[in-house]
């Protein structure tokens, strides 16, 4: 489903050209929940907005089944964006001062594929997190669990079959963590692909296959039994 190929991403200019991603290959299938683990800097933020076709390579191809992602117009990427791929943040990047129902809207107002379906399509996914009666609550005035609950209503509005997350339990306690992290795993358990950035070594050994890259290189790759 995925697949990166001697993967190279460089920010600046020589000299002073920094390496955050170096050489790295990596396939993973359709319904996998793959966490990527390692220090901060390491790359790992970097190698996620690659596979969201949020930011360009400098080297290598990228490829979702057939299509090689390197090669699309800007045009083509950005529908790729919207449709394949459900984002969560660590800071939940929710618009203060509007709705959960308004925020799990914007994602709809870049798609043409949801004519007549699009309330049904936000009240289920709201619904889906447990937030209906927080529906018409500004995103201001909710908790820090029920905003990544809100956030993840909207990455998942559109069903999107890519669930990325960076750091989603980064700002909370550890009982809404513990929520939020319950709800990725049940979105995979019916199907989706999830990959999670952490640096929680704990968390990441919940998941069946763990990535760990250090100073841009994946340096580990298998299930959580042989992490070291």
């Amino acid at each position: 489903m995925i697949t990166l190929k001697n993967i190279h991403k460089t920010f600046g200019k020589k000299p002073y050209e920094v390496h955050a991603i170096r050489g790295a290959d990596l396939n993973i299938e359709k319904g996998e929940a793959v966490a990527i683990f390692g220090p901060s800097g390491s790359g790992k933020t970097t190698l996620l907005e690659i596979i969201g076709v949020l930011s360009k390579i400098t080297i290598g191809e990228y490829f979702i089944g057939n299509e090689n992602v390197s090669l699309m117009k800007d045009s083509k990427k950005a529908y790729l964006r919207n449709s394949r791929f459900g984002f969560v943040f660590q800071t939940f990047n929710l618009i203060p001062d509007m709705t959960v129902y308004h925020n799990v809207e914007v994602p709809l107002q870049y798609s043409k594929d949801i004519k007549g379906k699009k309330k049904d399509l936000i009240k289920a996914a709201i619904e889906s997190v447990s937030l209906s009666h927080k529906c018409w609550q500004v995103a201001n005035k909710l908790s820090g669990g029920e905003k990544q609950r809100a956030s993840i209503a909207r990455a998942i509005v559109l069903e999107p079959d890519i669930i990325l997350a960076d750091e989603p339990t980064g700002n909370l306690d550890s009982e809404n963590g513990k929520i939020v992290i319950d709800l990725l795993m049940d979105f995979w358990k019916r199907g989706k692909t999830l990959i999670l950035i952490t640096h929680n070594e704990s968390l990441a050994k919940k998941f069946p296959r763990i990535l760990k890259i250090f100073d841009g290189k994946i340096t580990y790759d298998g299930p959580p039994e042989n992490f070291i």
